[in-house]
C-alpha cells in the first residue's frame, strides 16, 4: 500500500502543472483533526485525490481515570467530480466518494479496522488563480469502535465535514 501511494504522489509531483495540494481540518461524528490533501486533474470535472489524516478522539482508557486525546490516522484514495459551476467558475459543487484505510491503533481498539469507503459533497469557492477553499460534508466508515474506551465512542466514521484550503501549481 505505501508503494502504491509512493507512486501516486511521485507520478503528481511530476506533472505539476496538474497538480494541486490542499490543508483542511475535519470532524468525524467523535473526533477532530486535520489532514493533507493532493489532487491530480485527469479533465476540467475529474480529479484523483488522496489524502493522509490524523485525528483526536476523546475519552478514558478501561484501566485510567483521566480522560484524554488518543491519535488515529486514516489514509484516503478517491476521486472528485465537479457537477456544476457558477459565478464563471468562481464556485463549483463537487462530489468525492472513494476508500479509506484506517491504520491500526490498539491503544483505541482491539480491532484491526476494515477498509472503508467514504462520499462527500462539497463546494469549491475560487479565491484567486492559485487558492480555493473548501467546503465538503458527507459520510464515512462501517462501524469502527474505540472499545479500549471506556464509552467505546465511534471512531473513524460517520458524519464527516471538512474545510480547507487548496493550493493549484
Amino acid at each position: 500500500m505505501k508503494k502504491i501511494i509512493f507512486t501516486i504522489f511521485t507520478t503528481m509531483a511530476l506533472s505539476a502543472s496538474n497538480f494541486t495540494v490542499g490543508l483542511n481540518t475535519q470532524n468525524y461524528q467523535d473526533s477532530e483533526g486535520g489532514g493533507i490533501s493532493l489532487l491530480y486533474k485527469f479533465s476540467d470535472n475529474l480529479l484523483f485525490e488522496t489524502s493522509y489524516n490524523e485525528f483526536y478522539i476523546r475519552g478514558v482508557k478501561n484501566n485510567a481515570t483521566i480522560q484524554s486525546w488518543n491519535k488515529f490516522n486514516t489514509q484516503r484514495l478517491g476521486i472528485r467530480y465537479y457537477l456544476k459551476s457558477y459565478s464563471n467558475d468562481e464556485i463549483k459543487l463537487f462530489t468525492s466518494i472513494g476508500i479509506e484505510h484506517v491504520f491500526k491503533n490498539t491503544d483505541l481498539s482491539s480491532k484491526t479496522p476494515a477498509l472503508n469507503t467514504y462520499g462527500l459533497l462539497g463546494l469549491d469557492f475560487k479565491i484567486n488563480k492559485n487558492f480555493d477553499i473548501t467546503f465538503a460534508f458527507g459520510s464515512a466508515g462501517k462501524g469502527e469502535k474505540a472499545d479500549k474506551l471506556e464509552t467505546s465512542p465511534n471512531y473513524a466514521h460517520g458524519f464527516n465535514t471538512i474545510i480547507g484550503i487548496e493550493y493549484k501549481f
